[in-house]
């Protein structure tokens, strides 16, 4: 069994942790101890992840627990922790574009080959964020949902999802707002999970206010992107010999970020929130609490104060903007005006055109039909008639036979009135509201076995 992806270290180094000081510098990372929680148990463990790699899941589980089970001070009263048995684990630094925000991953911790996220307060929290954002816990209803969607997302678009091997239970609660506004005490939970570099690592956290001890890193945040803008640079540089590494690494993930977005759209299963930090360079989706399934082609919108469904890519122009004007500032080959216009014409330009081959996709059109993108976009238009005005994903319309119907008209439309179209997440088995609204994910959760069949119901 290939255990060493399963193990942790006492000191993260640049030999035994992913990222740090390979992908990442070592200052985008603040170490903080983490302390052994009492009597943890695996809620959900990812036997298709452990058997693709040859592990077995008993002892799996087990090393899981022994490795990841750990937490920052404060997490528990102290009787509740093992304070003998620590480890130290590092956040990642990251930056963000709104008027108040974390240092980074302000509740995840890196060690060794994996993340683990809800582990406690660590010292990217800050003092003017919310409790939602500063509790360092996760509600173990959110990380069953994420598990799901991260396995769905593996599933089913281009460039799959960061995905989750297991979620810990821990025997602490919190309480806080649901999904349907409620306020309810829910168990806490520890989520083991892949870990990428993702565009916000090179983006300063300007409005970020750390808690007294911490000002240092306020202080320096502009250090950690120059170098991790550099080393970006350099790997690229080594790599491919490039003479323009920055902008080669920048269209990768533009082509395949816009494809992923597309794809998401039309199969119905869109994030929700697109910042910088909830997508990885290579494409992936994380931190997946917004997405869910749409019944139909509808503008819904899934996160306050971001894009809808059909526009959200406006924001992500945005951040986009901010994300080039740093590489820019801090790379010796630079991203000059004409290559960063050229980079915002090829994220859009390729949006539009994933959109409309994965409509005609869907709709069961071959993929060597002449004019393909031309049949996409007409049919795209069709299911879009009348639907551009924003609205909330309570309002949504989950009749898949309105639905198929309408899919029927548009290929009646373009000629194709006998294919097979496939649309599965159009359905309100998928939606978030159906999704929470289960037992599993309801009070106290379900046992390990009820979450297990929940998701594989899902999966399978």
């Amino acid at each position: 069994m290939n255990k060493n992806i399963l193990m942790t270290h006492d000191v993260p180094n640049h030999d035994n942790t992913v990222l740090y000081g390979n992908s990442l510098p070592e200052n985008s990372f603040v170490s903080y101890p983490a302390f052994k929680v009492k009597n943890p148990q695996i809620a959900w463990i990812n036997n298709n992840w452990l058997e693709e790699r040859g592990m077995d899941v008993e002892k799996a589980e087990q090393l899981i627990l022994d490795n990841y089970a750990y937490v920052s001070r404060g997490y528990a009263d102290d009787a509740e922790l093992d304070l003998t048995d620590s480890k130290t684990f590092i956040a990642d630094r990251y930056g963000n574009t709104g008027d108040a925000g974390n240092g980074g991953s302000a509740r995840c911790g890196l060690n060794g080959e994996l993340q683990i996220k809800g582990n406690g307060v660590n010292p990217l929290v800050a003092v003017n964020v919310d409790e939602g954002h500063s509790s360092g816990k996760l509600p173990l209803s959110e990380a069953i949902s994420e598990a799901l969607w991260s396995e769905l997302c593996h599933q089913e678009l281009p460039y799959g999802a960061l995905r989750i091997i297991a979620v810990i239970r821990t025997p602490q609660t919190i309480t806080g707002e649901n999904t349907f506004g409620d306020e309810v005490e829910q168990p806490c939970s520890i989520m083991v999970r892949e870990v990428a570099t993702r565009p916000a690592h090179f983006e300063p956290a300007l409005n970020f206010w750390p808690r007294q001890g911490y000002a240092r890193l306020r202080d320096a945040t502009h250090k950690y992107v120059e170098s991790a803008v550099k080393l970006l640079e350099s790997n690229e540089r080594k790599k491919s010999g490039s003479g323009t590494p920055v902008y080669d690494v920048v269209e990768r993930f533009v082509t395949r970020f816009a494809t992923q977005i597309a794809v998401s759209r039309i199969k119905g299963m869109p994030h929700g929130s697109l910042t910088s930090s909830n997508i990885a360079l290579d494409g992936r989706f994380l931190d997946l609490g917004t997405v869910s399934g749409i019944g139909d082609f509808s503008n819904v919108l899934l996160t306050s104060g971001l894009g809808a469904t059909w526009d959200d890519h406006l924001g992500v122009n945005e951040w986009l903007e901010t994300f080039f004007y740093h590489l820019n500032r801090h790379s010796e080959s630079g991203l000059n005006g004409e290559q960063q216009k050229s980079l915002l014409d090829k994220f859009n330009q390729t949006l539009e055109e994933q959109e409309n081959r994965y409509t005609a996709l869907e709709c069961g059109i071959s993929e060597q039909v002449p004019k393909l993108l031309e049949i996409g976009r007409k049919i795209k238009q069709e299911l879009r008639k009348d639907k551009w005005h924003v609205s909330r994903l309570a309002d949504c319309d989950f009749n898949k036979q309105r639905f198929f119907s309408d899919v029927k008209s548009a290929l009646e439309l373009v000629g194709y009135p006998d294919v097979k179209p496939n649309f599965k997440y159009r359905d309100i088995k998928y939606s978030r509201f159906t999704i929470f609204a289960d037992p599993c994910l309801q009070g106290h959760c379900g046992t390990k076995k009820e979450i297990s069949d929940f998701i594989s119901k899902y999966l399978n």
